[in-house]
């Protein structure tokens, strides 16, 4: 079936944010792979997320959330995921214990995720 390596794809990438470990995210991350989030001025591609993860995670310990050797930094809840041609969507809800909520998309395809964007409850 061809959503079984985008649904694992999309497991892993959430189990990697869940816990807060690149190590877990990165293999599941197409070379295309783009992140955005509400208020940035551009997206961070592939090249670029593990820096942007690093200084995430201490800009969230600093505003009151997860430490950065946390192992349990994201929590997700309404969990929608819809095909749309090869990909695989996925929306959902978001918690980082302390420091924020909301939500997001994130989209797979070929066994790989594509992107996600973001958007922070006000």
């Amino acid at each position: 079936m061809a959503t079984e390596p985008n649904t694992a794809a999309l497991d892993q990438y959430a189990r990697g944010w869940g816990r807060g470990d690149t190590s877990i995210i990165y293999p599941s991350l197409d070379t295309s792979f783009t992140f955005i989030m509400t208020g940035m001025e551009e997206p961070v591609k592939l090249d670029k997320f593990q820096q942007f993860f690093v200084q995430f995670r201490k800009d969230v310990e600093a505003g009151g959330g997860p430490g950065v050797e946390s192992d349990v930094f994201m929590k997700f809840t309404n969990v929608i995921r819809r095909q749309v041609g090869a990909t695989l969507v996925e929306a959902a809800k978001f918690e980082v214990p302390g420091f924020a909520t909301g939500c997001y998309l994130a989209a797979a395809c070929g066994g790989k995720v594509l992107w996600e964007e973001a958007a922070p409850d006000s």
